[in-house]
């Protein structure tokens, strides 16, 4: 089972603004299946080492030196720790404090030292969910699944669902009343009412996507009662009383990634949009001013791409030539700004970012 501890946007925020004489950033694929934990725990070292050979490269002060990797070590011999896994391991350290955070999403594993943290591998989770739910409705039965990309799936267990479906719900004089038999419509609608009002409150603090496995009536009907604002439009048409959870599952899979692949066109559309109203910006340089003063609205910003360089207080990028021994990433530090200015972040792909595009895209809050 895959174990999942994202960071909310408050915690990246606070993880960019971190800095020291030594941060460093360790990402690296990893699995949940215990057969596969000493590989992942090998890689793990072997990034260590890097970590390692690169604070000795800028002569940090043994003393930190050691602070570091006696928390590194810590980890890699922490069992506890290792019982639980992802798709991803995302660490972060400095000489004073040690966090990490496992992710549902495939990176490429990497080290970054430097005075600050480097967080774009973090933001594709927070772009597009990695999990979802199943709700399984017919008129015999309800069920929740919690699903994800590429691990497995568990039922989740909301005590007020009625497991046994409409008939028992409705019979029981202490639940929801009787409802006269002719009225079979009536007694769906206050079938499907009643399972919105349950999973109302749930949803108010988990706003994973929700996938509807439910007869296209059923559906309808749902979909006509519901106020849940993370279930997608598209549902699965099927009668499911005795479907396997795998089953489900890959029924759904794709219905998740075409719900992706909607968040990526609206927000290549809003682009398409503003660039007619003179609200887009494509040059770094230019989108650094920009989102310095808090003129950006949504940024888009390919998230295996690196710039070595820092920004001024005013936005003024300076680049550093790679050998540089400054450190520093202008697009990393272009997110950060973003972030604390309340812009909405969406974490790309390079061959997803729109044409004339080089790293980085911007949504300007009004035409400048």
């Amino acid at each position: 089972m895959l174990h999942i501890d994202l960071p909310c946007v408050s915690e990246i925020s606070q993880l960019a603004n971190e800095n020291a004489d030594a941060c460093v950033s360790i990402f690296l694929k990893t699995s949940p299946l215990r057969e596969e934990l000493h590989s992942s725990k090998v890689e793990l070292s072997n990034l260590v080492k890097t970590a390692v050979q690169k604070l000795e490269a800028i002569n940090l002060d043994k003393r930190r030196l050691a602070a570091i990797t006696e928390q590194l070590d810590d980890l890699l011999a922490d069992d506890s720790f290792w019982r639980l896994h992802s798709s991803a391991l995302a660490v972060f350290v400095t000489a004073d404090k040690l966090v990490t955070y496992r992710l549902p999403n495939e990176i490429t594993s990497r080290v970054e030292v430097s005075s600050t943290f480097y967080i774009k591998p973090l933001l594709r989770s927070l772009t597009f969910s990695h999990s979802a739910d199943i709700l399984v409705l017919t008129e015999n039965s309800v069920r929740l699944i919690e699903f994800f990309e590429n691990g497995q799936a568990v039922e989740e267990n909301i005590a007020e669902l009625p497991s046994k479906g409409m008939h028992a719900l409705l019979a029981n004089p202490d639940g929801m009343g009787q409802v006269a038999m002719h009225k079979e419509s009536a007694r769906l609608t206050q079938y499907v009412r009643y399972i919105n009002q349950v999973l109302r409150p749930y949803y108010l603090q988990n706003n994973q996507p929700l996938i509807l496995v439910a007869t296209d009536h059923i559906a309808a009907l749902f979909k006509k009662h519901c106020n849940l604002p993370n279930l997608i439009q598209t549902h699965v048409n099927l009668s499911a009383d005795n479907t396997s959870v795998a089953e489900l599952v890959e029924l759904a899979r794709p219905v998740l990634a075409l719900h992706h692949k909607a968040q990526l066109d609206a927000a290549l559309a809003l682009v398409a949009e503003r660039q007619n109203q003179n609200r887009t910006a494509f040059d770094l340089s230019d989108i650094a001013r920009k989102v310095t003063f808090g003129a950006v609205d949504t940024l888009l910003v390919d998230i295996d791409a690196s710039i070595p360089g820092r920004i001024c207080a005013e936005g003024k990028v300076t680049t550093y030539d790679a050998s540089s021994a400054e450190k520093g990433d202008v697009i990393d530090e272009i997110t950060k700004r973003a972030l604390e200015t309340g812009a909405k972040v969406v974490a790309v792909r390079k061959e997803d970012l729109p044409q004339g595009a080089n790293s980085v895209v911007a949504v300007l809050r009004y035409a400048l």
